[in-house]
């Protein structure tokens, strides 16, 4: 556990956490403008969608941090990440009282998608530093 760096782990769920929740808020407002555009089914659609890319994107980039900030295991740290938010998944939909809020597509990508789009961060991490260490 020498190589586990609890402080990249935290900071990686914070910043993840911190754009997660400010998406939410931006694509709120996006979607007062768009309904009065669109049918309201396909301004749903497109807000979960932009969900799911800035959710996706939040998760690889926490990985991406995890692993930096662990650089002596940096998929170690980017997995942990990962199954933290797979827990913290789990106990939001534990409690929960209803769980036909989110689409299931959307549920799906979102969930089953935590640890692997971590492990691309740190994928990403490594290969950025190989390509430093080249030159």
């Amino acid at each position: 556990m020498k190589d586990v760096s609890i402080k990249g782990i935290i900071l990686a769920a914070s910043v993840a956490t911190t754009i997660d929740w400010l998406s939410a808020a931006g694509a709120g407002l996006l979607f007062r403008a768009l309904i009065s555009f669109q049918p309201f089914e396909r301004t749903i659609f497109f807000m979960y969608l932009i969900y799911l890319i800035i959710g996706t994107f939040s998760t690889i980039f926490g990985g991406y941090i995890a692993a930096s900030i662990g650089k002596k295991a940096p998929y170690k740290n980017a997995l942990i990440f990962g199954v933290l938010g797979v827990v913290l998944a789990l106990i939001m939909i534990l409690f929960t009282t209803r769980t036909d809020i989110y689409p299931l597509w959307y549920s799906g990508i979102s969930f089953f998608g935590l640890i692997p789009f971590s492990l691309l961060g740190a994928y990403l991490f490594l290969r950025k530093k190989s390509s430093r260490n080249s030159f």
